[in-house]
């Protein structure tokens, strides 16, 4: 995200990142609240984007984002959704290095993980093709990005 807001030169804004900054809490302590909680935070968060950042920037929401609280309607209602589609495999590696960090696959072992990455995404998959773009990241380039966005 940081260096596609570079190459367009957009402000970048990590929802994860804003979230703890501005709850002055972990994600995972914030989880462990419940995921409503949580989730209801991270839909509050998005919204306070649109009053702190205006124009030019991007947004890397997490996956659950555009799953919960008619999230995607109102991302698409106020700026270009773009969806990284990934194969799981892919999204796992990925994620295989940092899987404890993520409060839905931490636990259990890597098989475990995989197959609850996999049903998540079965599960949100419909959503997120609901975006204005989808872009194959495994072959995508900044220039892929700009293309699309119309730079």
């Amino acid at each position: 995200m940081r260096k596609l807001a570079h190459h367009l030169k957009y402000d970048g804004l990590d929802l994860d990142v804003f979230i703890e900054t501005t709850e002055q809490q972990t994600i995972a302590s914030m989880f462990e609240m419940g995921e409503d909680h949580f989730r209801k935070k991270e839909t509050k968060a998005l919204k306070n984007t649109i009053e702190k950042f205006q124009d030019n920037f991007i947004i890397a929401t997490g996956g659950g984002v555009p799953f919960f609280y008619d999230n995607m309607e109102w991302m698409k209602k106020n700026g270009t959704v773009v969806y990284l589609n990934a194969d799981v495999d892919y999204l796992f590696k990925n994620l295989v290095n940092a899987y404890v960090e993520r409060p839905l696959l931490k636990s259990g072992s890597k098989e475990e993980v995989l197959d609850k990455l996999s049903k998540l995404y079965e599960k949100r998959k419909e959503i997120y093709q609901q975006a204005h773009h989808i872009i194959d990241i495994e072959g995508a380039t900044l220039s892929t990005f700009a293309e699309i966005l119309g730079f």
